[in-house]
């Protein structure tokens, strides 16, 4: 797999409520970004990924900069590795919602 790890470098509006890592699902070939459902979108986010060896973002350096305007949407991607062969990636927001614990006694 291309992807081996990815980092929030940034994001903006920086007030949105977002989890301060990405998780990488390689399975999926997927960047997953946790944020509470209900913010106003879009959100910019700045990727760095640890790539595979010889592997690079079709599209630049080895960073990137990806504007989401909706929640659970993917959002592609390619990596090319040293041997040519291109491998497409998502990233996606995964919209979270707070739930209210409910104690035993509520019933």
């Amino acid at each position: 797999t291309a992807v081996t790890a990815a980092r929030l470098t940034e994001y903006n509006p920086v007030e949105f409520p977002l989890a301060g890592e990405a998780v990488v699902d390689v399975v999926e070939n997927e960047i997953g970004i946790f944020a509470l459902k209900g913010a106003f979108l879009p959100l910019t986010v700045g990727l760095e990924f640890d790539l595979s060896p010889g592997a690079k973002l079709e599209s630049s350096s080895g960073s990137g900069n990806f504007t989401i305007d909706s929640y659970d949407t993917a959002i592609p991607f390619t990596i090319v590795a040293e041997s040519g062969k291109k491998e497409l990636w998502h990233i996606r927001l995964i919209g979270v919602v707070l739930v209210e614990s409910v104690s035993q006694t509520d019933r």
